[in-house]
């Protein structure tokens, strides 16, 4: 989703962020300018984030910032976004990076929408 300058990414249920071939990687302009590959969290021939990966690079591309919304209870979603901005090289281009957790989203909701992130999702 775009709004204004701000890519935003949503995952509410997912059991983990994608596996790829890190082959598919280097099919990626400006790879090696957004990225210190080596930090990227690759095991073996696959790395961990693909789809976050290329998130990354478009914002980077369109010069936006880029949001990702995810369940904080999910501790390896967070670490696993959080190894991937790590392996940013830019520290300005980093800073427009962001995690928000959907607590964080809720408390700012109307009471209803409350009230179905925390019956559907079991977010309070």
């Amino acid at each position: 989703m775009k709004i204004s300058d701000l890519l935003a990414e949503a995952k509410l249920t997912e059991s983990g962020f994608q596996l790829r071939p890190s082959c598919l990687l280097h099919r990626y302009r400006d790879l090696d300018e957004v990225f210190e590959v080596s930090e990227l969290p690759i095991v073996g021939e696959r790395v961990r984030g693909y789809q976050l990966i290329r998130e990354i690079l478009t914002a980077y591309a369109v010069d936006c910032s880029f949001v990702l919304l995810c369940d904080g209870r999910r501790v390896d979603l967070v670490d696993g976004w959080f190894a991937l901005v790590r392996a940013v090289r830019s520290y300005s281009f980093r800073s427009r990076l962001e995690l928000v957790t959907w607590r964080e989203v809720a408390g700012a909701l109307p009471l209803l929408l409350r009230q179905f992130l925390d019956e559907k999702y079991g977010i309070p």
